[in-house]
């Protein structure tokens, strides 16, 4: 989820790996305003991660979910 107020971009919500094929679920973040990214693994089938980022002085950013190779 994203969330934009006060001058800040939230960015939060999880990861969660729902198969027991050797293969991580992962979410990068890549926020504009020259933040760095950020990552959040789940490793593990039911494994969740949840993750809450805040970058200020940001409107944008990219959020990808994808599983390891």
């Amino acid at each position: 989820m994203l969330n934009c107020s006060g001058g800040k971009l939230k960015v939060y919500g999880w990861a969660e790996d729902t198969r027991r094929d050797g293969r991580d679920a992962v979410v990068e973040i890549w926020p504009g305003g020259g933040h760095h990214w950020r990552l959040a693994v789940a490793s593990g089938k039911d494994e969740r991660t949840n993750f809450d980022y805040a970058f200020l002085g940001t409107t944008t950013a990219s959020v990808r979910l994808h599983l390891s190779r």
